[in-house]
Order: C-alpha cells, then sequence, then structure tokens
C-alpha cells in the first residue's frame, strides 16, 4: 500500500521516524513538500509536491504545521494545499488530515474557521466517545490522545454541517475525530503519531512555549488501535491497492 505525506511538520527527521513507526513496516510512505514552501535544508526523502504523483497513492496524509496562529490567508502554501485538497476529494482518495492540515482541510471544504484559544491545548487528555467508529474500536470512554495547539475549533460548528460525523472530543470540548463519507475523509485534530516524549520535543522547539500536561507515553493504544484501523479501512476501500 501506498501512502502519500504532505510534509508540513518542524523536525522532518523525527516526523518521518513518527509516521513510519505508527504506520507500520507494510506501508510504502511518500513524502511530499509544497512547491511554494521548499525545503531549507533539502531532503532526498521529500519532494515537491506533484498533483499527479499525488493521484496514485491509495491514500494521502496532510500532516499539522506549526503555523496554526497564523490567518489561512497569511500562509503562502495555504492555496497549494487548497488545490491538493480538492484534488484528493475529487478522485476520492481516502485522505487523513491532522491538526493544522484538518483544520485547513475543514475551513476548504467545508468554510469551518479556527477559533484562538486562551492558552495552548498541549498535554495528553481523556476523551469521551460519542457516534462510534471503527477507528477506535475497542477504546473505552477516558482513552488518551496529545494535543498540541493554539487554536480550535468549536464542537458547535462541526455539528452544524451535516456532512460531518464528530466521534470523540476531549471531556471539556476539544474535537478528536471527525469524519466524512464514512471515512473516506478523516480529520484528527490530536498528534496520534507522536512516540514517547514527543510532547516535551515539541515543548524543547518552542521558545516560551507552556509545559505539556500529562507527557507520559499514556497514548500508545490509542495510536495503535487508530492506524491499524485506519490502514485496515483503506484496504477495505476500492481504490486501495496492496503492493
Amino acid at each position: 500500500m501506498n501512502i502519500g505525506i504532505l510534509h508540513l511538520m518542524h523536525d522532518k527527521s523525527a516526523t518521518i521516524t513518527d509516521f513510519t513507526q505508527a504506520l507500520g513496516p507494510h506501508v510504502h510512505l511518500h513524502w511530499f513538500t509544497p512547491k511554494s514552501h521548499p525545503l531549507k535544508h533539502p531532503d532526498a526523502r521529500i519532494r515537491p509536491l506533484s498533483l499527479t504523483q499525488a493521484l496514485t497513492m491509495d491514500a494521502f496524509i496532510i500532516t499539522g504545521a506549526p503555523i496554526d496562529r497564523l490567518d489561512f490567508a497569511a500562509v503562502h502554501y495555504y492555496a497549494e494545499v487548497a488545490q491538493l485538497i480538492d484534488a484528493l476529494a475529487a478522485a476520492k482518495l481516502p485522505q487523513l488530515n491532522l491538526c493544522w492540515g484538518a483544520m485547513a482541510a475543514l475551513h476548504h471544504r467545508y468554510g469551518i474557521a479556527k477559533n484562538p484559544l486562551p492558552q495552548k491545548l498541549f498535554g495528553a487528555y481523556a476523551h469521551r466517545l460519542d457516534t462510534p467508529t471503527p477507528l477506535l474500536e475497542g477504546l473505552p470512554n477516558g482513552f488518551l490522545a496529545p494535543h498540541a495547539r493554539y487554536v480550535d475549533i468549536p464542537l458547535a460548528a462541526l455539528q452544524s454541517v451535516a456532512d460531518l460525523t464528530l466521534h470523540a472530543a476531549t471531556t471539556d470540548g476539544h474535537p478528536l475525530l471527525v469524519t466524512v463519507d464514512h471515512g473516506r475523509e478523516v480529520y484528527l485534530f490530536g498528534h496520534l503519531e507522536y512516540r514517547r516524549n514527543g510532547l516535551w520535543q515539541e515543548h524543547l522547539r518552542e521558545v516560551g512555549g507552556p509545559l505539556p500536561e500529562h507527557d507520559t507515553w499514556s497514548w500508545q493504544t490509542t495510536q495503535d488501535t487508530f492506524f491499524q484501523q485506519w490502514l485496515k479501512s483503506l484496504a477495505a476501500q476500492p481504490t486501495a491497492v496492496a503492493s
């Protein structure tokens, strides 16, 4: 199975390791960066985005990005990300959008705005299950997942769009997982790709940033469940081709 990833995270190598370990050895990952945002330090593993190549994948991931406090209009590569989102949707290619990628896609596709939080949502938090989904199969109410963002989308805004299904949120009302079209489009607001110490490493990169809450490897079961179930769903999609 071939999965394309638009890599927008700050730490290129750590993110490649995160997703490689989370998705496992039987998946071929193909890394891209926006043409409008070339890498400062070239990396042979990461190629300029090509929509033609993107549409040959069995699925596509858009990662988070350390720019969530910027307006979308101020992000110089947002238009290129929007083109990718449109192309994936038109081809009905399964997509997984994470954190900023999820908010960007929801803004572009459904006109949903993001709002600043009074302080960074940063740590591993307990979640409640709303609508059942195979992506979280077997996880109990109170399962843990990591979040790291300065902005959010209100649950009411997500629930007001008929096409969106909210599956899980923190116990104090921050969204974690939304899907469209029975899971063909997945919007994950947390960083389930993070490994042990992932939140702490983000803290060390951010000058003056807050300390993470509950920074332990407490979400490993959630990570394993989510990514295994997502890959299982891809194998059942008519576009997925095992290789």
